[in-house]
């Protein structure tokens, strides 16, 4: 009987750690949350007006097929960019290499496949969620129309 108490007790402790600890966890993410978001603004600005769509990226490194889930590419429009400018998260969120200015980049959406060069390496290396991590034209987002 004493045993289970014992255990009881511990096993109360623990769950209140636990919980303390991963309230101290949110409030450290949420105060932090701020200042990235600053920064990520400042490097890789998207206006107001911006259309986004959500593109799968058929990037075959050395000619190899990559195994796992797609890449997916969130792609916002800014005027005057040529072809893609793309940021590095893009990449970061599997590990890849940035491909250079210049590499012919196959995205698929629901209507077909579109190549696009890269123009314009963007500096910006963590992958956010739901923050575009490419850009193109308005008129380029037009001829995809996603």
């Amino acid at each position: 009987m004493r045993a289970r108490h014992i255990c009881a007790i511990a096993g109360i402790a623990a769950a209140v750690g636990a919980v303390v600890f991963m309230q101290s966890l949110v409030k450290t993410n949420d105060a932090q949350s701020e200042r990235v978001a600053e920064r990520l603004l400042k490097e890789v600005p998207v206006s107001a007006e911006a259309q986004v769509a959500r593109l799968a990226v058929d990037f075959r490194p050395d000619g190899r097929v990559m195994q796992g889930p797609p890449l997916m590419a969130a792609i916002a429009t800014e005027p005057g960019v040529d072809g893609v400018a793309v940021t590095r998260a893009l990449f970061a969120q599997r590990k890849l290499e940035v491909p250079p200015v210049g590499t012919e980049l196959v995205f698929v959406g629901r209507r077909g496949t579109y190549r696009l060069k890269v123009s314009k390496i963007l500096g910006w290396d963590r992958p956010l969620r739901g923050y575009p991590n490419a850009f193109v034209s308005p008129e380029t987002a037009k001829a995809i129309a996603e």
